[in-house]
């Protein structure tokens, strides 16, 4: 008999679940979660009959993990960490003994894929062009719009076209995506999402700035009225030596280069100095006091922003050149730890912050730099005059010579030999710190 044979039916969401259960994956609470984050990927779409049917991303997704021998998208190794965890759970099995397995099985897949990633990038190449090279999915909104840093040429600011390759509806009310592409290196580099506005980024003189680690031009992006600014490249190769992480969006405000004016990072800026007191006492979960800094200074703010920021900030000395968070490698002048023992209790961590002064700015017996707690050491506040906040109660820096502030402009420890620093009596200062 002649026919011929057809595929099968794409796989109802009623199916999905009842597989996910029959090989262990999820559990009642967690199975819609999953089925919800392949959709938010974009691996693939819902149709008219709620069948999922696969996107270009989530097929090439499963050929390169196919291709690099670990059939990742197969369910053994999610089947197998669930069937420890619910050993722990049923008390045969003790969470370090799982653990310690788990992690090393994970670690090795990771190295594995993470050497074969090239695998991957084949897999992409077969079911996707170039970013920014299809005229049909992006329409170009500047030419000429700023300098590439690997050859020195122009590159044009494009846009992805509101119907071209929007496989994910789920995202309709995202804005418009928008790259800078480089003709002469065929390489594309993604602009932060957001964003109303991306202009290149010209400094006091007029003059356009590049960035001093890859040499392109830097640009500037504007939303709700705030402009940050960012390099193209290191925005999309986040620099680890300069303060870079994958997991964060990576802009000038985070980078921590020494000789760039527009670097605003700080080394373990991205470390909790100690949990937030005003998100505490109002109940808010992950208000964390970081270690930042901008044209006003050094402060230490929380990291629960938008609309409804935290405000909790204080304003850390002028006199300091810099201030990191404390290194227990470091040779210090008071106590070799980076966490405060005082302060530091089940509850919180707290960690020290290291100063290092400007040449004649602080008395003598400070030394060259000072390595305390901002919490606790009530003294080095008072000499240094830190205040810290009250709840409902912003604070500002304070600028400008006055007999009630630090000032910003002394000179030389000429000016410590009374005056305001007489309530030690006056006395000369030695150099060997204060102990």
């Amino acid at each position: 008999r002649d026919g011929a044979t057809a595929p099968p039916n794409l796989i109802s969401e009623v199916e999905l679940i009842s597989a996910m259960d029959k090989n262990g994956i999820g559990t009642d609470a967690t199975i819609a979660q999953h089925i919800t984050t392949i959709l938010d990927r974009g691996y693939c779409v819902k149709d008219a009959s709620q069948r999922f049917n696969p996107n270009p991303l989530g097929i090439a997704l499963v050929e390169g993990y196919n291709s690099m021998g670990h059939q990742l998208n197969k369910p053994d190794l999610r089947r197998s960490m669930e069937a420890e965890c619910n050993a722990i759970a049923d008390g045969r099995k003790t969470k370090e003994a799982v653990l310690g397995s788990v992690v090393l099985q994970m670690l090795q897949c990771f190295n594995e894929a993470n050497a074969k990633a090239a695998k991957l990038d084949e897999a992409m190449e077969r079911h996707f062009g170039r970013l920014g090279t299809g005229n049909s999915q992006y329409s170009v909104l500047q030419g000429n719009f700023s300098r590439c840093g690997n050859c020195n040429g122009m590159m044009t600011l494009k846009q992805v076209r509101s119907s071209a390759g929007n496989q994910n509806p789920r995202n309709n009310n995202q804005a418009p995506s928008k790259i800078v592409h480089c003709q002469t290196c065929s390489q594309a580099h993604m602009m932060p999402k957001f964003h109303s506005n991306i202009t290149p980024y010209f400094d006091g003189n007029q003059q356009p700035t590049s960035c001093p680690i890859c040499q392109f031009q830097v640009l500037t992006c504007e939303n709700d009225g705030r402009n940050s600014q960012f390099c193209p490249n290191c925005y999309n190769n986040p620099p680890a030596n300069h303060g870079g992480s994958p997991s964060l969006e990576f802009q000038c405000s985070s980078c921590t280069h020494r000789s760039c004016p527009l670097a605003k990072g700080v080394q373990g800026g991205d470390v909790e100095v100690y949990p937030c007191p005003f998100c505490t006492s109002s109940g808010n979960a992950g208000g964390r006091v970081l270690l930042k800094r901008s044209n006003n200074g050094y402060r230490l703010s929380c990291s629960n922003g938008g609309r409804d920021a935290c405000q909790y900030t204080v304003w850390l000395p002028g006199e300091a050149r810099e201030i990191t968070l404390a290194d227990s490698s470091v040779n210090v002048n008071r106590m070799s730890q980076a966490v405060c023992q005082t302060c530091t209790n089940q509850s919180q961590l707290v960690r020290k912050l290291r100063f290092v002064w400007k040449q004649g700015t602080v008395p003598p017996h400070y030394g060259h730099d000072e390595t305390t707690c901002v919490l606790c050491d009530s003294q080095f506040r008072i000499d240094l005059d830190v205040r810290l906040p009250s709840i409902n109660r912003v604070q500002s820096r304070r600028t400008g010579n006055s007999s009630m502030g630090r000032g910003r402009g002394r000179a030389s420890s000429s000016n410590y030999s009374g005056g305001r620093w007489g309530g030690r009596g006056g006395r000369s200062y030695n150099n060997q710190g204060r102990g």
